[in-house]
């Protein structure tokens, strides 16, 4: 499956109140798969690959990134960059690093910041 273009993080939990509807904790990935009438958007889970509407208020798009240096992962927490990957920023976890999902891949791992380039205007749990 494509990696989707749009990744978003859970802001606020919700509850499945219908067949169509996923259960969704704080600060979990999705990646859009459709907009939809009324404030619901069609998302995948990148955790599991579970797919399920949530309300739009219950998440903010992540701020996308381009890699500006090649970045090699040694531990399994981490994520591997090429120059000019886009990744989208998920949070900021603290003493320069970044939760972020892969464009590419939709592989999910942790970044240093200072390896990130600028990017758009979404929340990207460090400010912007």
């Amino acid at each position: 499956m494509a990696a989707a273009s749009m990744y978003y993080r859970v802001i606020r939990a919700t509850e499945s109140g219908a067949p169509w509807q996923l259960a969704v904790a704080s600060d979990e990935c999705l990646a859009l798969v459709v907009e939809r009438l009324e404030g619901w958007l069609e998302v995948r889970r990148l955790e599991d690959g579970a797919v399920g509407c949530v309300p739009a208020a219950a998440v903010v798009r992540c701020g996308m990134r381009v890699a500006a240096y090649a970045f090699t992962a040694g531990e399994a927490w981490q994520m591997g960059l090429e120059a000019g990957d886009g990744v989208a920023v998920v949070a900021d976890v603290g003493s320069g690093w970044c939760k972020a999902v892969s464009v590419a891949t939709g592989a999910i791992g942790c970044v240093p910041i200072a390896y990130l380039g600028g990017g758009d205007d979404g929340d990207d749990g460090h400010g912007g």
